[in-house]
């Protein structure tokens, strides 16, 4: 599957920062990004920009309590496809075996998932530019 270089910035993370009871323009500025960023028609981001914005939400909410906070806030409201795939899964594993093979589209990462008889795991990792 091809690897995007940029990055939509759907409307759904306004809809998700807000759920999660975090001001999207303070986000916006921790990440040092343009304020106006998620009211722009078609708007992307770079690699680096997608990760400065998650960090500019670890600074708001600490890194220990943002994944639980995500879970709880993603809604349909904030539908992304490949995550939308992953909640219609019918179980865990088919779940993050479609998130893995989709989240190349919505982000600069990849994501391994290894299921064995006795042990699960995934690995997230960020995309090498070919030089």
């Amino acid at each position: 599957m091809k690897k995007a270089t940029h990055f939509t910035d759907q409307r759904s993370w306004k809809i998700l920062l807000t759920d999660m009871r975090l001001n999207p323009a303070h986000v916006l500025a921790l990440a040092g990004l343009p304020a106006d960023l998620f009211a722009r028609n078609e708007a992307t981001l770079s690699p680096t920009d997608y990760f400065n914005l998650w960090i500019g939400l670890e600074k708001i909410a600490g890194a220990e309590e943002l994944p639980l906070m995500v879970g709880q806030a993603i809604s349909v409201e904030a539908f992304d496809p490949p995550i939308f795939a992953s909640l219609c899964s019918p179980d865990l594993n088919t779940a993050l075996q479609r998130l893995a093979k989709y989240k190349p589209l919505i982000g600069p990462m990849t994501m391994q998932v290894n299921i064995s008889r006795n042990k699960q795991f995934a690995r997230f990792g960020k995309y090498r530019k070919n030089v």
